[in-house]
């Protein structure tokens, strides 16, 4: 009888666990959460001065980015930027891959282990909300 109850609890299909994780909510909060821990690392830089201005440049254009991903998130409502979103979702794509190569190719750990992998893992979140 207890086998019963725990093939009642496996999933059907074997092959995957599409029935337990949902991909909109994994690349909604993800893209969010990786786009905002770029955008922290900026305002950070900035606190400690590295590289100011073009700190200040990223915190600019990664608080754009925030805020189109913001957009596509449904957090935030801006009608003007509808028609424009995609095209500024495939710039972050890129921009996160360019990202990815220049973390990774860093002398400073930090940027090679933490920050290189978030910012592929976002490109990669960003990608599913796109074709979400």
């Amino acid at each position: 009888m207890k086998k019963k109850k725990r093939d009642l609890l496996a999933p059907a299909s074997k092959c995957c666990l599409k029935k337990y994780l949902d991909i909109d909510f994994i690349s909604k909060y993800g893209s969010l959460l990786a786009i905002l821990s770029i955008f922290l690392l900026q305002i950070y830089n900035l606190s400690i001065g590295y590289n100011f201005y073009t700190s200040l440049f990223s915190f600019f254009v990664n608080g754009f980015f925030l805020f189109a991903v913001l957009v596509k998130t449904e957090f935030i409502s801006f009608e003007k930027i509808q028609p424009y979103l995609n095209i500024i979702l495939k710039v972050l794509i890129f921009v996160l891959v360019l990202n990815f190569f220049a973390y990774w190719l860093s002398q400073i750990g930090l940027f090679n282990y933490i920050f290189a992998p978030i910012s592929l893992l976002g490109a990669y979140l960003v990608f599913m909300l796109l074709i979400k």
